[in-house]
Formats: C-alpha cells, structure tokens, sequence
C-alpha cells in the first residue's frame, strides 16, 4: 500500500497547482497496482462499530467499508470516521438515499432541484478507466453555467440535499463497479471550464457551497480519486484559492489545474485517447448503454440537444443524434417526440445507446467534424495540439 501511495504521490500534480502531468508521468500509472477488497480481519470491527452506531450495510458494504480503511493510516481512525458517518448518515437521511438508487434505480431528475441546476453543467458519467483504474465522470460549464441562477433557484439547504444527493449515487455505483471489477474504484472528474470569466465569479456562490465542501473528506473517503480541471481561466484559479482550504491536504493534492496550453498533455496522462471525447482531443468509441448516464434535468428526450446546444461536450453527442437514422422519440429524428405512453426512463435510454453503437457507421462530413470534435458553431481549444495516433504507447493493458 506504501508503495502505492508513494506511486500516486510521484504521478500527480501536487496541491491544485497549474500541472503538467509528462508521458513519463503517465507511463509510470501503467505501473498501479488494483487496489483489493480489505481483508476480512479488518473489515470485522469496522462492520461491527458501523451497524452499532446506526448504520446500514448492503450486499455491496464490504467495498463501502474499505474506503475508509484505505483512507485511515489505522484502524482506529477508520473506526472513530465509520461511528461519525454513521451517525451523520442516519441524521441527514442518507441511507434512504442509497436505497432507493440501490432498489429503485433513483435517476437524477429525481434529486431536489435537479430540473433547475442540471441545465447549468453538463454532466456525464462514464464507466470508462483512467490509467490510474478509476472511473471518469465528465463535467463541462461552457456557455451554460450561470452563477446567479445557482443562487436564484437553490437555497443553502437544497443544495446541501442536492450534494447528498449526488454523493449517494456516486458512492453506489463506485461500490457496484469495485464489485464487478474486484477492485477499488473511485471516480476522476473531469471538468471543462473554458468559456468562464470574471463575470463567473461570485462570493455568494461560494458561500452557497461552503457546507458541502468537506462532505466528501468527512463522510465519503477514497470516493474520488482525481479531480483534473481542464481550460482553466484566472478565474478558476481565483476559485480555487478561495475553496482549497475547505479541503483536506491529501484531497488538496489530487486536484490537477491546467490551462488551455497544458490541458492536452494532462488529459493524454490521465487516461488512453480511446477513453476520452472526442471535443478534448479524444477518440472514444462507441459505449453501450449500460456504460454512461446523462445527469438530465427531466426525463425528456428533448434535454440533449436543447439545455446544452452551445456545449461542446454535449455536441459531441447530439451531432451523432442529428445525423442518425430517424428514430422515433429522440431529437434530431423526423419523429414528433417520445409517444406518450412511452416510459422516458426506458425508451430514452436504450434508443440513445443504439444510436451511439452506430457512431463509426457514419461517414457524412457532418458527422466526421464530431469526430474530431468540431462543431457547427464552436471549436475545441485542444485541437489540433493532441494528435490522435501520437500516443498509442500510452494505452495500459487491461487492469484484472
């Protein structure tokens, strides 16, 4: 584990500090190590302390519990943070929420204020691996982030919901995924915040996110594992020296902040180009449906190409929406909409992930131009300075 950590330590970026992460850096992720399940001496206490003090344990609770075995340096810590979560969850109603993800597949569109703050960040969540065997969970706030609509629709308490909220789904389908891959899996955020300016910046909006901040130090360790902000304006860096102190130091250090020049190289050392969209100067194929979910503000077929027409992480997908064979029920199709005895959280979906699968399959220039990540009324600043075949070393062999 100490070699891990030391491993990690060497790879990324230290402190949220401008990074350029080298393909030297990159190549040495090829060297990480999965991170197995505790053992079971371990994970007897910690169980035992967590139901005591009042909390809940699912089929998917031994991955829960090693979370914070990992992010303790003993088991004494892990013991004194399990007693606090447990305590907390069970006072904020958390565990609630992780059933109803758990048994009732709980959508995003459900979550408080999901319909009024969704349309302001793109977001997409992915089961695509970095080198380093996390997820990747894309964020983008170009041309639709409006801080004073965050303040005019959110209270400090439904945003505290809202973060809760977002914080069980993620930890849920972190466990689900360490399940399946029998390894620990954490989340790495991507986030695009080209297009920000200094009329994003607000000191209400940071009040605003001020409580939830060290949710995730406190109550859900080991959840993300990197956060690489990509195309950063000053502002982003002005932001960042007013939030960073809410942080933990180890959090602090998995925060990578790049500028539009650096940003290329840090994302071809985060992950494999065939892991990344193509509007950053990736080549990701085609996912199944099961492999991604849309954070949609309603569950409306309309949502992709309207609340996020201007957004280039958006449009790299909607330009294979526009140009794919008339499907009844998305947009972008000759059809009116999705019929109205129509289930939108089943048909929406499944016609979406069909659609993707056939993204190869078309040839038109209008679609080759989404390859590449250009769209009809923006381009991406990461190309041209990615090249597509220049990094093929760069792709690790497949994690056990």
């Amino acid at each position: 584990v100490q070699a891990v950590r030391l491993h990690r330590r060497k790879w990324l970026p230290s402190r949220g500090h401008q990074g350029d992460l080298s393909e030297e850096d990159s190549r040495a992720a090829l060297n990480y190590l999965p991170i197995p399940c505790a053992s079971e001496e371990s994970l007897a206490p910690a169980r035992s302390v967590f139901l005591e003090a009042g909390g809940q344990l699912d089929a998917l609770g031994d991955w829960y519990l090693t979370r914070f075995l990992r992010a303790n340096k003993d088991l004494k810590q892990a013991l004194k943070q399990l007693r606090k979560t447990a305590a907390w969850r069970a006072k904020v109603g958390a565990d609630e929420i992780r059933r109803r993800v758990r048994e009732e597949g709980m959508q995003p569109c459900e979550w408080p204020r999901c319909p009024e703050l969704m349309p302001l960040v793109v977001v997409l969540q992915t089961e695509l691996d970095t080198f380093m065997g996390d997820a990747m969970l894309w964020l983008s706030f170009e041309h639709v982030f409006e801080p004073a609509k965050v303040l005019q629709v959110c209270t400090e308490a439904e945003w505290f919901s809202f973060s809760v909220h977002l914080l069980e789904h993620a930890t849920y389908h972190a466990d689900r995924l360490s399940a399946e891959r029998g390894r620990l899996v954490r989340w790495s955020l991507v986030s695009d915040t080209h297009g920000l300016g200094p009329q994003h910046a607000s000191l209400p909006l940071v009040f605003l996110l001020r409580p939830t901040m060290p949710l995730s130090d406190l109550y859900y360790p080991e959840l993300i594992g990197h956060a690489q902000i990509i195309n950063a304006p000053p502002v982003i860096y002005w932001a960042w020296r007013m939030v960073r102190h809410m942080l933990s130091r180890a959090m602090q250090a998995r925060v990578s902040i790049t500028d539009s020049a650096s940003s290329p190289r840090g994302l071809v050392a985060l992950a494999p180009l065939e892991h990344l969209p193509s509007c950053w100067g990736g080549a990701c194929s085609p996912m199944a449906r099961e492999q991604y979910e849309w954070f949609l503000p309603r569950e409306s077929s309309e949502d992709l190409r309207v609340v996020w027409d201007n957004n280039a992480l958006a449009a790299s997908l909607q330009q294979v929406l526009r140009r794919a064979p008339a499907a009844e029920g998305l947009p972008g199709s000759d059809g009116a909409g999705m019929s109205a005895g129509a289930d939108p959280a089943v048909s929406h979906p499944a016609s979406l992930g069909s659609l993707l699968e056939s993204w190869d399959s078309a040839s038109d220039p209008d679609t080759d131009a989404a390859r590449a990540g250009v769209g009809e009324a923006h381009t991406s600043p990461l190309l041209p300075a990615v090249s597509r075949g220049g990094h093929a070393s760069l792709t690790p062999p497949a994690v056990p």
